[in-house]
């Protein structure tokens, strides 16, 4: 016959993790303060983790690559550019390769590690 354990007897890992989970929940009650903290630069870091940042950065550089291209669209036009081959070859080359900078900026910053919640 085999006889139910209480959460004193429990020694598996899963009890750990149940008890890991409500410490801090206790601590926060203990200090008795109900009044909202404010976030510091690292707690506003931490809300924005890698996968959010790529989620980000991922629409923001769509919308930049639109934006650019656009732009640079209207750009040749108002030049009138097809006037000289050596500066339709010029300005294809710079305008082809000028948004790399701002772009690996940003593929940077999303790439860039979490913070850890204690720092």
């Amino acid at each position: 016959m085999r006889t139910q354990r209480t959460r004193r007897q429990c020694r598996g890992h899963h009890c750990n993790l149940i008890s890991n989970w409500y410490q801090p929940v206790l601590k926060g009650a203990r200090q008795g303060s109900n009044v909202p903290r404010q976030r510091g630069a690292a707690e506003t870091e931490a809300i924005m983790n890698i996968r959010t940042r790529k989620l980000v950065g991922t629409v923001v550089l769509l919308v930049f690559l639109a934006a650019y291209a656009f732009l640079a669209m209207m750009v040749a036009v108002v030049l009138e550019i097809k006037s000289s081959k050596i500066g339709e070859l010029l300005f294809y080359i710079v305008g082809g390769l000028a948004w790399v900078v701002p772009a690996a900026w940003l593929v940077r910053w999303m790439q860039k590690p979490d913070t850890p919640a204690g720092e």
